[in-house]
């Protein structure tokens, strides 16, 4: 079964639309580590530049900082709501990888676009699959003072690690998302799978690589869950790749983002 890897950086092309197989069984759940939990503080002063295509702030959950890389476009107003994108990390989801995808995959298309992006950093090296998920939604309200979502809700998008995150994310707090989207990602424990059923009003789309064949098996195993529920989910199995998307624009990317 797919596992959590270390990952490097997307580069420009395109996608291919593959069709989903025949239902199959859910990948075999493995466990996950406990975090504690802290409750969060206000935001900190540092504040992303207009002319800036994105910096770094800090959120204080009681006695841990969640750091953050966040992109806002020209013009930017605290006042009005933006399309926001919460973008989870891979691999570790540590601060020097958050801030490098930051800067190849998303800043430029979002800026172009109108968009902010908002991405959190694993707090003391746990993941937000393993912990780290449980501060999110207090995260997302304390940054909101700033990065006002609009029509109340963010879109979601994780790669590798970040997609499987972006599925725990999800699954707990549907309320708060418009869509999701991973490159690629999937359910990882048992009730992670249980909460896709939480989903099926949520547009789910995967992209993986043809090449990263236990990642297919998921995505065509977590495609035929959401579509025995009556879900609204699109695989896209990218020709020739691997686990790394290389082949996948940005643009293509924000193009399925914004296609709601």
């Amino acid at each position: 079964m797919p596992r959590a890897i270390s990952y490097s950086i997307l580069a420009p092309a395109c996608f291919v639309l593959a069709a989903c197989g025949p239902a199959t069984p859910l990948p075999t759940p493995v466990a996950t580590a406990a975090a504690s939990v802290a409750t969060v503080t206000p935001i900190a002063t540092a504040q992303a530049a207009n002319d800036a295509l994105f910096a770094s702030e800090s959120v204080v959950a009681g006695g841990t900082t969640i750091e953050y890389a966040v992109s806002v476009p020209a013009g930017f107003d605290p006042q009005k709501p933006y399309p926001v994108l919460l973008a989870m990390p891979p691999g570790g989801q540590d601060k020097t990888l958050t801030g490098q995808v930051m800067a190849e995959v998303w800043v430029t298309e979002a800026r172009k676009r109108g968009w902010v992006v908002i991405s959190p950093v694993a707090p003391g090296g746990v993941l937000f699959f393993e912990g780290a998920e449980e501060l999110v939604p207090e995260f997302l309200r304390m940054t909101s003072v700033r990065y006002q979502p609009q029509g109340g809700r963010y879109v979601l998008a994780g790669i590798s690690n970040g997609g499987i995150s972006a599925f725990r994310i999800a699954g707990r707090n549907p309320e708060l998302f418009h869509s999701l989207t991973v490159l690629p990602g999937f359910p990882i424990t048992s009730d992670d799978e249980a909460a896709l059923g939480r989903l099926i009003a949520m547009p789910v789309t995967i992209f993986v690589g043809e090449q990263d064949s236990s990642w297919v098996k998921a995505a065509r195993q977590t495609t035929a869950a959401l579509n025995g529920l009556n879900g609204r989910v699109t695989l896209n199995v990218l020709t020739g790749e691997g686990h790394v998307l290389r082949g996948l624009s940005s643009s293509v990317l924000f193009d399925a983002i914004a296609l709601r």
